[in-house]
C-alpha cells in the first residue's frame, strides 16, 4: 500500500495523462475469451479509484503536470448503456463513447458469435476450411481440449498464407487462425457465415436479447457524455480503399450527428493495432475528427498527435489491482502491440 500511495503521488505530479479503454461492463463475471468484460462490482470500485484523476478529454493534453485520466468505450454495446453510464451518472465521471454505427439494434458482431460458438464448444472435430478458392484446409482439433488464453498473436497479426493442407490444432490456434482470417477480410460478415457452417452443425443462438444499443440510447448517452465514431461496420480499415475509408468515417458520423444532434468530432479506429490502420488512415482521421484514438499502449503527452492518441485496455481487475494497474500505466515505456 506504501509503495502504491507513494506512485500516486508521483502520478499526480507527471507531466502525461492516460486513456483507458472499456469495451463492456457485465451484471456479473463472465466467460471472456477476448478479456474485454468487466463486471458491475469490479467496474464500480474502478470508478472510485478513477475519480482521483478523471478529467475533461481536452486536458489529457495540458503542458501542466497533471496525471489525469480519460475513459472511453468502444463498438457500442447496449450494456454501456444500462450499467456504465448510471455508474458514471453516481460518481460524476465523464467518458468517450464510440459508437459503430453499423451495430445498432444488432444481437450481436461476427467477433460476438465467433466467442459464443467456442465457449459453447459447440465445434465439430474434423471439419474442412476454405481459406480461399485455391486453398481448403483439412482440420483436425486436439482431442479433450479446451480454451483457457488465448494465443498473444490471436489480434495483432493480419492473416498468414498457410502451405500445409492438414492441420491438428488446439482451440485456441483454430480460434486465432479464424479470428484473423475475417479480421482481415474485406467482407467479415460473409466470412464468418461460411466459417460458422464449416466449423459448427449446431444453429441454435444462445444469445439472449440484443447486445447493442439502438439510436434512442445513443441520444440519451449523448445527453450527458461525448460520443464518438467507429466507423459503419468496424471493418479493418488498413485493407480498405482510400474511398472506403472515408466512407466508412463519414457515414458512421452523419449518422451519429442526426442521432445527437450535435456535430461529432472524435474517432477510434477499429481494432487499433498498428496492423489496423495506415498512412492513409491516419490522414483522414487528421481532416475529418479534431481528436482520434488507436488501441496501442502509451500515455498522452502535450505534443502526442491528436489523430494517433494511444490507450490501455481494462480487464476485469478489482479496485485494489486496477488501483495498481493504473498507476504502471503511466509509468509503462510506450510500446506498440
Amino acid at each position: 500500500m506504501l509503495k502504491a500511495f507513494i506512485k500516486r503521488f508521483i502520478v499526480e505530479k507527471l507531466p502525461a495523462s492516460v486513456v483507458l479503454l472499456y469495451h463492456r461492463i457485465t451484471e456479473k463475471d463472465e466467460k471472456d475469451l477476448y478479456k474485454i468484460k468487466v463486471s458491475l462490482k469490479n467496474f464500480e470500485e474502478q470508478i472510485e479509484v478513477i475519480k482521483k484523476f478523471a478529467c475533461p478529454l481536452e486536458d489529457i493534453f495540458s503542458p501542466k503536470p497533471k496525471g489525469k485520466v480519460l475513459l472511453t468505450f468502444d463498438d457500442g454495446y447496449k450494456d454501456n448503456f444500462d450499467y456504465a453510464k448510471k455508474i458514471l451518472e453516481k460518481h460524476g465521471v465523464g467518458a468517450v463513447f464510440f459508437i459503430t454505427t453499423g451495430f445498432l439494434g444488432k444481437k450481436y458482431s461476427w467477433y460476438d458469435k465467433l466467442e459464443e460458438i467456442f465457449l459453447t464448444g459447440k465445434i465439430k472435430k474434423n471439419f474442412s476450411l476454405e481459406i480461399d478458392e485455391k486453398t481448403t484446409l483439412e482440420i483436425e482439433l486436439e482431442k479433450d481440449d479446451e480454451i483457457d488464453v488465448l494465443p498473444p498473436f490471436t489480434y495483432s497479426k493480419p492473416f498468414e498464407k498457410i502451405s500445409n493442407r492438414k492441420l491438428n490444432l488446439k482451440k485456441s490456434e483454430l480460434f486465432a487462425l479464424l479470428y484473423r482470417k475475417i479480421k482481415y477480410s474485406k467482407n467479415p460478415d460473409e466470412i464468418f457465415e461460411k466459417v460458422k457452417k464449416s466449423i459448427s452443425d449446431d444453429d441454435e443462438d444462445e444469445m439472449d436479447g440484443r447486445n447493442y444499443m439502438i439510436e434512442d440510447e445513443v441520444a440519451e448517452l449523448g445527453k450527458n457524455f461525448l460520443i464518438g465514431a467507429h466507423t459503419e461496420t468496424h471493418r479493418t480499415l488498413s485493407i480498405l480503399e482510400e474511398r472506403e475509408q472515408e466512407s466508412e468515417m463519414l457515414i458512421s458520423t452523419i449518422k451519429l450527428e442526426k442521432i445527437c444532434n450535435r456535430k461529432i468530432e472524435l474517432f477510434a479506429y477499429p481494432f487499433g493495432l498498428k496492423e489496423d490502420f495506415n498512412e492513409k488512415t491516419l490522414e483522414l482521421a487528421k481532416r475529418i475528427f479534431k481528436f482520434s484514438f488507436t488501441g496501442i499502449k502509451g500515455q498522452v503527452y502535450f505534443l502526442t498527435p491528436r489523430n494517433q492518441i494511444p490507450r490501455f485496455a481494462v480487464m476485469n481487475w478489482n479496485g485494489e489491482i486496477f488501483e495498481k494497474k493504473l498507476i504502471d500505466f503511466f509509468f509503462e515505456r510506450k510500446r506498440e502491440l
